[in-house]
């Protein structure tokens, strides 16, 4: 299920390169996402304070000081108290890091219009705006719904890198060279709010504009029989939309070589609220996990692209990192970034947290935002032939 391509392909060398850059936000995860979580001396669960220190013996020094509370705590512990004849009590332990806020939206959003409902891909948005967490407060902030020890903020570090100051410079309608990445909040029919959605399911494509301006779905994304590559099933409550955990997977062909990006137990999250033309999407967050498994292929196939003729530019910064036996590599990799920070097992179920070679996974979390938008079909086909399926 759930195959997503991020850009679309053309014969222009400039919006290759610029493509790749982009797709160089999943690529950052080898060079540049952050430490492994150590729980050997984490702090209590969230909302916990922290623990009373012990106190010492007869004509001991001072009482041990209090443990720190854990992330999301409250005050921390008490101090030690002295044993007798000791001298004073320990400090009392400082209080833990506040939780991650989560998105609440209560109120239920307007009718959707009929207008909005009109085609065989409505009610459609475009995805607008595209943002990594500066850091994991931030990303707690933000609402990432990540277990990592980074909360999926790792990737923050490739902006810099590749002298790209805003992400949107690729997703802004008015960028030069702008990436259409389209969605579809399916089964929602006109006259109906979000809450009255029996069966939403989040599809999405990727798309191109025609001559006369209007944005279309692009072949690239169905498979071979047709079918979308990506959708989520998903849930409105109020105004919030969150939908099922699944693989969220990139496809990305590049002169003759294709690169498989799969993201394991992704899960979208954020408001929404309609339009004349569609749907509006805000504080939106794709939250998942780039595995040991994922970095691996991902080693090998671009170690085979950047010793290719047509490398792109970016192999000049992390092509040393992609050459040799990518099981030997993944690991010299985490060495150099810190690690992994969260741990996803073979049937794709993520540990609350995780510790030294347990950790296996880079969390990841795409802030994110779309503006309502008509979809007005399908590129170089008409609309009649349209698998029966695709749409709503």
């Amino acid at each position: 299920m759930s195959i997503v391509t991020l850009t679309s392909f053309g014969e222009n060398n400039m919006r290759t390169l610029r493509q790749w850059l982009v797709i160089s936000l999943a690529i950052s995860a080898l060079v540049l996402s952050t430490g492994c979580a150590d729980d050997s001396e984490a702090g209590t669960d969230n909302n916990t304070a922290g623990s009373e220190a012990g106190a010492t013996g007869q004509g001991g020094e001072a009482g041990g000081e209090a443990g720190a509370a854990g992330e999301g705590g409250e005050a921390g512990g008490e101090a030690g108290a002295a044993g007798e004849g000791g001298e004073a009590g320990g400090e009392a332990g400082a209080a833990g890091e506040p939780a991650p806020t989560g998105i609440t939206c209560d109120e239920d959003t307007a009718p959707l219009s009929e207008s909005a409902a009109e085609g065989e891909f409505a009610p459609g948005t475009r995805i607008s705006t595209v943002a990594i967490p500066a850091d994991k407060a931030a990303a707690d902030a933000a609402g990432c719904a990540t277990m990592g020890a980074n909360n999926g903020s790792g990737l923050t570090g490739l902006l810099a890198t590749l002298m790209i100051s805003s992400l949107d410079e690729f997703f802004a309608a008015d960028a030069e060279d702008p990436v259409h990445l389209l969605a579809q909040m399916s089964g929602w029919a006109a006259g109906q709010t979000g809450a009255e959605v029996a069966e939403p399911v989040l599809k999405m494509y990727l798309g191109e504009k025609n001559e006369a301006g209007d944005l279309l779905v692009s072949a690239d994304s169905f498979d071979a029989e047709g079918n979308n590559l990506i959708q989520f099933p998903a849930a409105i409550e109020g105004c919030l939309v969150t939908t099922d955990r699944g693989p969220f997977s990139f496809t990305l062909p590049f002169n003759g070589v294709v690169v498989n990006l799969n993201l394991a137990e992704t899960q979208i999250s954020g408001k929404v609220a309609v339009a004349d033309n569609g749907i509006n999407m805000t504080e939106t967050n794709i939250s998942g996990y780039l595995t040991r498994g994922a970095i691996v292929e991902l080693i090998s196939t671009l170690g085979a692209l950047c010793m290719s003729e047509n490398a792109p530019d970016f192999c000049d910064s992390v092509g040393a990192f992609l050459t040799g036996d990518p099981e030997q590599l993944v690991d010299l990799v985490a060495s150099f970034v810190g690690g992994f920070d969260s741990a996803v097992d073979a049937g794709g179920v993520v540990a609350d947290s995780c510790a030294g070679a347990d950790c296996n996974a880079v969390s990841v979390c795409l802030n994110v935002a779309s503006e309502a938008m008509v979809i007005a079909g399908r590129a170089g086909e008409a609309s009649s032939e349209a698998p029966a399926d695709a749409g709503n």
